[in-house]
């Protein structure tokens, strides 16, 4: 992709992140309405918006994976994509997400990609009662602070585990550990600026994720964000292993 070409699928992004998220309808309506005109042009933005997600999946899925790996709001399916070499054709990835724009771009991947261990299932992680107990990997790579009910949607990915399985995150947060006044004022912004496009981050997530799970490991940093020269958004990675 040339230069121009780049800048023009930016501004098409940009121009839909710019506009505030409609409160209207379920939260499948709500997923839709904001990325059906930006489905094109998701992966290419957001490669260099999302952080760490390559890392996270290279951490969790080893040469030769044969389990069930369920990539909760996995949209276009790019996270798969990151390590689908190192996947067994009789292994089992379901890429679970509400949107349909981003499921096709998926279902078109893994069609041309030729990955038969791979498939798409639309459905809500707080609703789905499925794969209780049969999941080795379970990830949500910037999925969980889009999710409203987010609590649920722990509980379920808990449940979705076998014992000894692995949960990975990779999201945006603010730390929230009694910071400085300025701290807290760069938490502000963020829950503001990321809240105008329906992602909430909240402290409370990763807390929640080591009160559930054995943690192997939590790391945080800070990524850039295309366009805002300086601006620097805090994110964490997550590995935590369900207790028999």
């Amino acid at each position: 992709m040339t230069t121009l070409a780049r800048f023009y699928n930016d501004l098409q992004t940009i121009s839909q992140l710019a506009r505030p998220r409609t409160l209207v309808g379920s939260h499948k309506q709500r997923l839709e309405s904001f990325y059906a005109k930006q489905a094109q042009g998701y992966d290419d933005f957001r490669e260099r918006l999302l952080p760490g997600r390559k890392e996270l999946v290279e951490q969790l899925i080893p040469q030769g994976f044969r389990g069930l790996w369920i990539d909760i709001g996995g949209g276009t399916g790019r996270t798969v994509q990151y390590v689908s070499e190192r996947i067994a054709p009789d292994a089992q990835v379901v890429i679970l997400d509400l949107c349909d724009s981003l499921l096709s771009l998926a279902n078109k991947r893994i069609e041309q990609a030729g990955w038969l261990f791979a498939r798409t299932r639309r459905d809500d992680i707080t609703t789905c009662t499925d794969y209780f107990g049969e999941a080795d990997v379970v990830t949500f790579s910037y999925s969980l602070s889009m999710i409203p009910n987010w609590g649920t949607a722990l509980y379920k990915a808990h449940r979705m585990l076998k014992p000894g399985g692995l949960l990975g995150v990779v999201d945006f947060t603010c730390r929230g550990e009694s910071p400085s006044f300025t701290e807290r004022l760069v938490d502000r912004f963020w829950k503001i600026w990321f809240s105008y496009d329906g992602v909430h981050i909240s402290e409370q997530h990763h807390k929640d994720l080591t009160s559930r799970f054995a943690v192997e490991k939590l790391v945080f940093n800070r990524a850039k964000i295309p366009y805002l020269v300086g601006a620097k958004a805090p994110y964490y990675t997550f590995l935590g292993r369900r207790l028999p």
